[in-house]
């Protein structure tokens, strides 16, 4: 088993992609996870609507989510 953290970053249209990351461990992709995401909150204002639970963060502009958003999910996946 692994858990792979993906990302979604898009601003003005403007898709950003980024690689995904892979780990063995779960707290390992939690503690990549809440980095990028303090990261990214230091840079937001006001207007951003965060959601998230323990395995996946959004940030996004209201009504405007297509334009401007960034999300971060860990998948735990099956390694054969």
């Amino acid at each position: 088993k692994v858990f792979v953290l993906t990302f979604s970053d898009v601003a003005d249209f403007e898709n950003y992609p980024k690689s995904p990351s892979v780990f063995e461990k779960k707290e390992d992709a939690l503690s990549a996870m809440k980095s990028y995401k303090e990261d990214f909150l230091k840079d937001i204002d006001n207007g951003w609507v965060v959601e998230e639970d323990e395995m996946s963060f959004s940030a996004y502009i209201d009504g405007r989510y297509a334009e401007n958003h960034y999300d971060i999910t860990i998948y735990e996946c099956r390694v054969n």
